[in-house]
């Protein structure tokens, strides 16, 4: 493929059926080779062409989430649904994180029937259940590390159907002789038969190219600057589809408690994943309270859910339920300290960068555990400094930044805050007034 200087839009391929690629201003791919693609004002696809004609349209909810496709009635073209014209040929009921649970055809009467469940755990696809004929019948998934589905068997074990690709999710091939149960392929994300696209939430991905069809929505922390992998928007798992997925809805969290520490404050950090589930965790001396002493790290998983809009930022009610639960767990080391006073600085990560936070926490609280955490000094190492080491191995700052970061968790803060106005994809980041800093990105 040949691309364009500084946009990285294709403008020539000897891949067949995509020897001609058309983009709009917004660098959403208009036609891949083979589909003609529509776009809404929020850069959802709405509508595709695909190459024998046919035409498809899609419905959103208000989250931003794919809940129907279908036609229009009127024959209206490659045209985004309208209200009175839509007809559903397929409805979705989706869970929590906009997975699809449940998959319904439309019948020309108006009918729906069901046509199968899915069943999910930590947010991996584990089981279908589907009509067949007359038969309501069972199937497990088997899935790789990274989600993709891999091998389909019965109730009883026996293997009905496996699946092959590469690493880009290209090459795909079914073996076996069974029904495939549902549509959740590569990394678990919903294949379109109409037009061979993968349904990603906020973007579309075009297998035959191993890139995305339309720019990333987020590119607003500094690690978009520090990655050359991140450079490219329309990049799939940073160039590294053998160890990583796309970024989805992972995230670090920088906590800071502007009164736990008179004038100075204290901070902590938290992950966030692509369910909305979140991790906190802070590092101090045992006893609290004392400038030097052994060193203790706390961590406890919230049961509160992040949720996210339809450009994959957390909502302001979901940062204000950490916060509360921060301050009222029995749980949280933090119990007691006003929610008011609890700010929330949040970066976008990828799915590696936040799983390197993950490994982070977990090797500081078990090193803790066995007494081998490293001595706190308020100097030194202090709970400012282990935030700093957890933003890093985020890819949030590099290790220049940690290393001329201000020791006071307050200082820091707002370094932090800096340290966003600083960047160009800062240029819309938003302060909600309740000590919550996050960023609707920019193109």
């Amino acid at each position: 493929m040949r691309y364009e200087d500084g946009s990285n839009r294709i403008t020539s391929s000897s891949i067949p059926g995509v020897d001609s690629t058309v983009y709009d201003n917004a660098g959403n791919l208009r036609f891949d080779g083979l589909n003609a693609i529509a776009y809404d004002a929020e850069s959802r696809v709405c509508a595709i062409k695909n190459f024998s004609g046919a035409i498809t349209q899609y419905l959103y909810n208000a989250e931003g989430q794919r809940v129907a496709k279908g036609y229009s009635a009127s024959g209206s073209g490659l045209v985004c649904p309208t209200p009175g014209d839509f007809v559903a040929t397929e409805k979705y009921i989706l869970g929590p994180s906009g997975e699809q649970i449940t998959q319904f055809v439309t019948r020309p009467d108006g009918s729906d029937v069901w046509q199968h469940t899915n069943v999910y755990a930590n947010g991996q696809l584990i089981a279908t259940y589907d009509q067949e004929g007359s038969q309501q019948l069972l199937h497990f998934q088997i899935s790789d590390p990274l989600g993709t589905r891999r091998v389909q068997t019965s109730a009883s074990g026996s293997v009905e159907i496996s699946f092959l690709n590469l690493p880009y999710g290209d090459g795909f091939n079914l073996g076996g002789s069974g029904q495939d149960a549902t549509q959740q392929h590569f990394t678990g994300k919903e294949r379109d038969s109409e037009s061979g696209l993968d349904y990603f939430g906020a973007r579309y991905y075009a297998l035959s190219m191993g890139r995305f069809s339309s720019p990333d929505p987020v590119l607003s922390t500094p690690l978009h600057i520090l990655n050359p992998q991140r450079w490219n928007k329309y990049a799939y798992a940073i160039n590294n589809p053998l160890s990583y997925t796309d970024p989805d809805g992972r995230d670090a969290v920088a906590v800071n408690f502007s009164k736990e520490i008179p004038i100075v404050g204290h901070q902590g950090i938290m992950s966030v994943r692509a369910d909305g589930t979140a991790t906190y965790a802070r590092f101090g001396p045992v006893g609290g309270s004392k400038p030097t002493g052994e060193g203790l790290v706390q961590s406890f998983t919230l049961t509160t859910r992040v949720q996210f809009d339809a450009n994959g930022q957390p909502t302001a009610n979901s940062l204000n339920a950490l916060k509360t639960e921060l301050s009222t767990s029995d749980l949280s080391p933090e119990k007691g300290q006003g929610v008011g006073t609890i700010r929330l600085n949040y970066f976008k990560t990828s799915d590696a960068e936040t799983a390197n936070l993950d490994q982070y926490i977990k090797q500081q609280q078990e090193a803790s555990d066995r007494g081998k955490s490293p001595r706190y000094n308020v100097v030194t190492n202090n709970c400012t400094m282990f935030c700093q080491r957890g933003l890093v191995a985020a890819g949030v700052l590099n290790q220049n930044q940690a290393n001329h970061g201000s020791l006071a968790p307050n200082g820091f803060w707002r370094q932090l805050i800096e340290l966003q106005s600083r960047q160009p994809c800062f240029s819309t980041s938003v302060d909600d007034g309740l000590g919550n800093k996050s960023s609707s990105g920019c193109q």
